[in-house]
């Protein structure tokens, strides 16, 4: 071989080695990069793992609070980092309209108002299995500007349906002793063709006309009580202005959205310094019946779902029932799973009005199956 071949050779073989050297050091620093980033690309190609969640609007500000904290601390599960993507879904639809989910579009954690709405969802063909029966909890509250309650207990000797069906039937708060500005007597609640708390507020509705807790299709259809409930919803400013938090509207817009409402405890809670601002003193009444919404944590159950997505979907689970949570769960005006707040601040701030801490009073009612529930809810509220 002559001396002006193997230079050549020689060349070629270190521009090789020099080529190949920079690869190695590039692939170095990007997987340094990568690393130390916590890019969702992880060290070994390795993804995050992104789990959807479907909550109730009732329980929704202190998940999707929760969830910015859980994916702001980038936890990793066997290796990797576990995103939650939060939306909020009331549960009615899922068990009530077909269509609202499939088996093929769903989310991998649901945490919906009641444990019954994932027994309801079971038998339209929603697989999801229950990991923990309840987060958290709340119950529904009556409340009222406290002159306007003054007149329904004056009048009524109570504050309870049985006086608020009496008062709508009136129409107008001067003809029950009330202020002549006052007007039209304005009965509210979430619409309950829509939502599972104004489902609730009609439940405590039939258990109160009824005088007891176990409901069945008679009862909930029984021509008396839709009759009872007629001047109810037509003493109903709005349903679409009263929306899925009506608390929250009636301290934006004072009580020409409702001036008595059955509302989420919750709601009331965290709208409170609002609302007495907007509308004065409050007062806030406990139901003798009771539907309490028990938050539970369920994840779909179906083979699609890997090992990684449940062992990531505990980890969350583990992250809400922490200490720290169920107090943040209190900051959102929710009760613990015994019904007691792991931080009573909110609670302490509305005792004057009538709320309490410990654990709310009223008998808790029985829900229906779904086949005597459905055709109820499903009745045309509006129409009489």
């Amino acid at each position: 071989m002559n001396r002006s071949r193997l230079a050549f050779l020689l060349i070629v073989g270190a521009a090789v080695i020099l080529v190949g050297a920079g690869v190695v050091l590039d692939q170095l620093d990007n997987s340094s990069t990568s690393t130390n980033s916590g890019d969702a690309e992880e060290t070994n190609n390795t993804t995050a793992v992104t789990l959807t969640l479907a909550v109730s609007p009732v329980g929704a500000d202190w998940i999707e609070a929760a969830g910015k904290t859980y994916n702001a601390e980038r936890r990793r599960v066997n290796g990797r980092v576990v995103e939650i993507r939060v939306t909020q879904q009331d549960s009615l639809p899922v068990w009530n309209s077909p269509g609202a989910w499939s088996a093929r579009d769903h989310p991998v954690i649901w945490i919906p108002e009641m444990a019954q709405a994932v027994t309801y969802a079971h038998e339209v063909g929603m697989d999801f299995s229950i990991r923990q029966p309840s987060l958290a909890s709340t119950v529904m509250l009556w409340g009222a500007p406290s002159d306007r309650a003054q007149v329904l207990t004056g009048q009524f000797d109570t504050f309870n349906w049985t006086s608020v069906q009496q008062a709508s039937a009136a129409s107008l708060w001067e003809a029950i002793g009330g202020e002549s500005d006052w007007r039209f007597f304005k009965p509210g609640f979430a619409q309950p063709d829509r939502y599972m708390s104004g489902v609730a507020a009609l439940l405590i509705a039939t258990a109160e006309f009824h005088g007891q807790p176990d409901l069945n299709a008679a009862l909930l259809n029984d021509p008396a009580l839709i009759k009872w409930l007629k001047p109810v919803f037509e003493s109903v400013p709005n349903f679409a202005s009263l929306g899925v938090y009506p608390a929250q509207a009636i301290a934006t817009r004072g009580t020409s959205v409702a001036d008595v409402a059955l509302l989420p405890e919750n709601e009331w809670l965290v709208n409170y310094k609002s609302l007495t601002t907007k509308v004065g003193a409050l007062t806030l009444v406990y139901p003798d019946y009771q539907v309490w919404f028990d938050f539970p944590f369920a994840v779909w159950d179906g083979a699609e779902i890997t090992d990684q997505e449940r062992a990531a979907a505990d980890d969350f689970l583990n992250f809400l029932l922490s200490d720290q949570q169920q107090r943040q769960a209190a900051a959102f005006g929710l009760r613990g799973a015994d019904g007691v707040p792991a931080e009573p601040t909110l609670f302490d701030e509305a005792a004057s009005a009538g709320v309490s801490a410990i654990r709310p009073p009223g008998e808790r009612i029985q829900l229906p199956s779904r086949n005597d529930i459905t055709p109820f809810v499903n009745r045309d509220w509006t129409a009489f």
